[in-house]
């Protein structure tokens, strides 16, 4: 009889809490109001394109710059293109 007691009142216990923390979790919800901002596509599309890879790549350098990587120019020009194959993978 005593342990079915505790059980009872362990269980009533877990009842409070869970609704305690449901209603918490509902609240947080309530408080976070979402932010919208509006982009001028008119200004975007004005934007001049960037143009700091020009002292990147010149003959005076033994670096270029691909993928905001400076790499060693003999790397790059021993590199391999990768080639899609005709096994319709791509």
């Amino acid at each position: 009889m005593a342990l079915a007691a505790i059980v009872n009142s362990t269980q009533d216990q877990l009842k409070e809490e869970y609704k305690i923390l449901v209603h918490m979790v509902e609240e947080e919800g309530e408080d976070e109001e979402e932010e919208f901002f509006e982009i001028d596509l008119e200004i975007v599309n004005n934007i001049p394109p960037p143009h700091y890879w020009e002292s990147y790549f010149t003959a005076a350098t033994s670096s270029t710059l691909l993928a905001n990587c400076l790499l060693p120019i003999s790397d790059v020009s021993c590199a391999i293109p990768a080639v899609a194959k005709a096994s319709g993978y791509y």
